[in-house]
C-alpha cells in the first residue's frame, strides 16, 4: 500500500507522458466531462432540488456554489478513468497520469493544494483523498481558457428547454397570447441555463455543434458518432454533404437561408466536434490523407454559390416566414384569405408543388370562371379527389369521418394527377408532424378540405384552393397574385 502510495505521489506531481486527458464544465443545469483518449463523456443533469440550492443568495448556508458544482466534475473525471481502466490495468504503463483540464481556478486550486475554506468543498476533498488513496490513477489538474473548454462545455449546458415547464407555462397563459410570448420565453429558458462566460464567437460555434447533434439524432445517426465514430470516412463525408444541403434549404438556428461561407462555419464546427470522437482523429470533411474538402460537399457548396450569384434571384420561402404567417393567421376567418393562404404555403413548403397545381393565374379569381386546365382537360389544380386520409398505420378512413373529427387523420395521400416528368398519378404520402403541429402537412390538408365543403359542398372537379372574399361575400380562387403579394410580405418582415 505504501509503494502504490508513494508511486501515486509522484503521479500526481509529474506533468510528463499524461496516459489520459479529460476535460471537465459545470453549469446551473448540469455536469459535464469528456475524456475523447477513452471514448468516454457523461452529461450528470442537477435535479429541481438542487438547481434551486444554485439559485439562493451568496452568504446562505445552504448556497451551492459553482465552485463546489465544477470540483465534482474533477471527481466525475478522475472516477470514469479510474473505473474504466480497472479492468485491464496492464495494457496501460505503471502509474499512469490522468491529465484533467478546468476552465474554473478556485476548482484547480482545491485539486492541487487539497484544502479550501469551502464546508461542502472540504468534504468533497476527504472523499476524493479517500478514493484516491489506493488507486493506481495519477491526476494533473491544470487550467484552461473557458473559450477552449468547448467540449465539456458542450456537454454541460444540454440543448433544448425543458417542453413540459414550457407547455405548462405557455397553458396559463390567454390563447390569443401564447405565440406571441413563446419566442421570448424560450430565450428566458436560454438564460436559466447559465452564461458560459465565452466569447460570442465561441457561443455560436456551440450552437452550432448543438445543431449538428439535433441532425444526427433526426436523422437516426447520433449512435454511429458518438460516443465512437462507427461509420466509414466515405459515409461521414456524404453524411456532410447531406447536412450542408440540410442547411442549403433552410434547415439553419435561425430557419432562413444563409450563405455558403457561412455553411462552411457550420460544417467546420460540426467537424470539429466529429473529429474528437474519432479513432483516428480524421477530418468528417475530408479524404483521408488529403487536405481539401471532399468533392460531394464541395459540389453542394459550389451549387449554393451559383445559387447566391444568381443576378435578381427571388428567395424562397422558408420556414421562418410560414412560422411568421401562421402566428398572423392565428386570429383570422377560417374560411379567409389569410387563413386558406396559410394552410397552402405550409403544405407546398413541404410537400412540393408548381403553381397551377393549387394557384390559378392572375386572371381567373372568379370562382365561376374555368379554372387553368391540364393536358388532359382537367383541372391542373388539386381537387378533393385527389386528398385521401387515413389512420394511424395507413387504415382507411371515411372523408367524412375525418372532417368530423380533426384528430382521428395520421396520414395523407396526396396524388399528383399530372407532372412534368411524366409521372402522371404518383401518390405522395405525408404523416402527421407532432412536433410542430403549425407545421404539420395532414393538418393543413384537412384544414384545406373542411374550407373546400364548406365552401363549395363535395364539388369533385373543382381545385380546392378557395376562399371566401369579405368585402363581396364570393367564393374566389387563391391566384397568383395573391400568393406574390403575400409572400412578398412576409420577406419583407423577416429579412428587414
Amino acid at each position: 500500500m505504501l509503494s502504490t502510495l508513494g508511486n501515486n505521489r509522484l503521479a500526481i506531481s509529474s506533468h510528463h507522458d499524461p496516459a489520459f486527458r479529460a476535460t471537465t464544465d459545470a453549469s446551473e443545469q448540469a455536469i459535464g466531462v469528456a475524456i475523447p483518449s477513452l471514448a468516454l463523456w457523461c452529461f450528470l443533469p442537477l435535479g429541481a432540488t438542487t438547481r434551486a440550492l444554485t439559485q439562493l443568495p451568496q452568504g446562505h448556508p445552504d448556497k451551492l456554489h459553482i465552485n463546489t458544482l465544477e470540483f465534482i466534475g474533477i471527481l466525475l473525471g478522475f472516477a470514469m478513468t479510474e473505473t474504466f481502466i480497472s479492468t485491464s490495468l496492464s495494457q496501460y504503463p505503471p502509474s499512469p497520469i490522468l491529465f484533467l483540464e478546468c476552465d474554473n481556478t478556485a476548482a484547480v486550486s482545491w485539486s492541487r493544494k487539497r484544502s479550501t475554506g469551502s464546508p461542502s468543498g472540504r468534504r468533497l476533498l476527504q472523499l476524493f483523498a479517500e478514493y484516491q488513496l489506493l488507486s493506481p490513477l495519477g491526476l494533473v489538474v491544470e487550467h484552461i481558457a473557458g473559450a477552449d473548454n468547448t467540449l465539456a462545455d458542450l456537454i454541460s449546458r444540454p440543448p433544448g428547454i425543458p417542453s413540459a415547464k414550457r407547455a405548462r407555462i405557455l397553458e396559463s397563459l390567454p390563447p390569443g397570447s401564447r405565440a406571441a410570448i413563446a419566442p421570448t420565453l424560450d430565450a428566458v429558458f436560454c438564460c436559466e441555463l447559465g452564461a458560459t462566460h465565452k466569447t460570442k464567437v465561441v457561443r455560436h460555434v456551440r450552437s452550432m455543434r448543438i445543431h449538428f447533434i439535433w441532425y444526427l439524432d433526426e436523422h437516426k445517426l447520433i449512435e454511429r458518432v458518438f460516443p465512437v465514430v462507427d461509420l466509414p470516412l466515405v459515409t461521414l463525408n456524404y453524411v456532410f454533404a447531406c447536412y450542408a444541403a440540410h442547411l442549403g434549404s433552410g434547415h439553419t438556428l435561425s430557419r432562413r437561408n444563409i450563405r455558403s461561407d457561412t455553411i462552411r462555419n457550420y460544417l467546420y464546427a460540426a467537424a470539429t466536434l466529429v473529429q474528437m470522437f474519432h479513432p483516428e482523429g480524421l477530418d468528417p470533411r475530408k479524404e483521408k490523407g488529403l487536405h481539401a474538402i471532399c468533392p460531394s460537399i464541395d459540389k453542394v457548396l459550389k451549387e449554393l454559390r451559383r445559387w447566391e450569384n444568381i443576378p435578381d434571384r427571388r428567395e424562397p420561402y422558408t420556414v421562418a416566414m410560414q412560422l411568421l404567417f401562421c402566428s398572423k393567421a392565428t386570429s383570422s376567418d377560417p374560411n379567409s384569405k389569410v387563413s386558406a393562404l396559410c394552410d397552402w404555403f405550409s403544405v407546398i413548403l413541404q410537400a412540393g408543388g408548381r403553381r397551377c397545381e393549387w394557384a390559378q393565374p392572375s386572371h381567373i379569381s372568379d370562382f365561376q370562371r374555368t379554372p387553368e386546365q391540364n393536358v388532359r382537360g382537367d383541372p391542373a389544380a388539386f381537387c378533393i379527389d385527389d386528398i385521401t386520409f387515413f389512420r394511424p398505420g395507413k387504415r382507411s378512413l371515411r372523408l367524412d369521418d375525418a372532417l368530423a373529427d380533426p384528430n382521428l387523420p395520421a396520414i395523407v395521400a396526396v396524388c399528383f394527377r399530372v407532372q412534368k416528368n411524366g409521372a402522371h398519378g404518383k401518390t405522395k404520402l405525408f404523416t402527421q408532424n407532432t412536433h410542430d403541429p403549425s407545421l404539420c402537412v395532414v393538418r393543413r390538408w384537412l384544414s384545406i378540405v373542411q374550407r373546400f365543403v364548406r365552401l363549395a359542398g363535395r364539388a369533385r372537379h373543382v381545385p380546392l384552393a378557395i376562399y371566401l372574399d369579405a368585402p363581396s361575400s364570393c367564393v374566389r380562387y387563391i391566384t397568383a397574385t395573391d400568393v406574390e403579394r403575400q409572400m412578398r410580405s412576409l420577406a419583407a418582415e423577416i429579412y428587414d
